[in-house]
């Protein structure tokens, strides 16, 4: 592979990628057109914002026919997803000068895709077996996703660890079933966590639901 006019070339660009980071090297080995795909796309050379991540994402985890994707599917888009993101921000840190802030802001947007991608599929899941919780004048309740520390500040570092705190409303009422029965609106929340496990602590996958 070879560069454009004024970017370096990319041949030099993939060894110094691969000297600098064993991860990158790692997936460039499993995935071997994942960079040419980037380049051809015009991603390694520009900055990409919020918008543009959820919307690439929201592509990968939703197929064109409109078929559902399966839960391991669905796992296996977003780490190939977030594999790739990966990949070109290290790539514009080492080979584009990219400013620290942008990788900063980079992996804290891609975190927070991939959060909003994980929670929207596993509320839509729990929702279609066993409705949708409510209070108990038939209000939906709200259910969100905080994240504290770097990713909270926007300054999600390569080594962050990301901590999540769940919040719900309606915690004394329950769900509206669907076919399969009611559940606890603790219990209904609480099944969103293993969809969500991967971007969650060590520490915190150890802490119950409250």
């Amino acid at each position: 592979m070879t560069g454009d006019a004024g970017r370096p070339d990319l041949a030099a660009g993939v060894a110094r990628l691969r000297a600098t980071s064993q991860y990158a090297s790692d997936i460039l080995d499993r995935y071997p057109g994942l960079l040419a795909g980037l380049d051809a796309g015009g991603r390694l050379a520009r900055a990409s914002d919020a918008r543009e991540i959820r919307t690439l994402l929201a592509t990968a985890c939703h197929p064109q026919d409109g078929t559902a994707l399966s839960g391991d599917e669905f796992s296996r888009e977003l780490r190939l997803f977030r594999h790739q993101e990966l990949v070109r921000i290290i790539w514009r840190d080492q080979n584009e000068g990219a400013e620290v802030t942008e990788s900063l802001r980079a992996l804290s947007d891609l975190a927070d895709a991939s959060i909003s991608a994980a929670l929207e599929y596993a509320t839509a899941g729990l929702a279609a077996r066993h409705g949708t919780p409510r209070d108990m004048d038939g209000a939906v309740c709200g259910f969100g996703v905080v994240a504290m520390g770097k990713l909270g500040g926007h300054e999600l570092n390569f080594s962050s660890d990301v901590d999540l705190v769940f919040v719900y409303s309606g915690s004394n009422w329950r769900s509206i079933a669907a076919s399969t029965g009611k559940l606890r609106h603790q219990l209904w929340y609480t099944r969103t966590r293993p969809t969500l496990s991967p971007f969650r602590s060590p520490r915190e996958r150890s802490c119950p639901a409250i």
